[in-house]
């Protein structure tokens, strides 16, 4: 199992909500139905091209959120700290 980001839930849910939902977001991001329920259980980790997806259907800045799961899928390491400090902007800009 890997370890979800804390944001992702809520991201999901603001996205499901734009799109009408998990069925449509699917659709609309262009993955099968049981990815977003995988991205859910925390089964599958959601890559940074699909958060930033997920925040583009929600509204919200797809660069910014993007970058956040960039930073978060390196979250640790001296790569991920190097990426917070590079991208401070986005991580900061989105609750991090």
């Amino acid at each position: 199992m890997s370890i979800k980001p804390s944001y992702l839930d809520e991201l999901i849910e603001k996205a499901s909500k734009a799109a009408g939902s998990d069925s449509q977001l699917a659709k609309t991001i262009g993955v099968p139905r049981q990815t977003i329920s995988n991205w859910k259980s925390g089964r599958q980790p959601c890559p940074p091209a699909d958060v930033a997806l997920l925040a583009y259907v929600a509204g919200l800045d797809p660069d910014a959120w993007g970058n956040r799961a960039l930073i978060a899928q390196h979250e640790g390491t001296a790569k991920g700290e190097l990426l917070t400090q590079a991208l401070k902007k986005a991580y900061v800009a989105t609750g991090g």
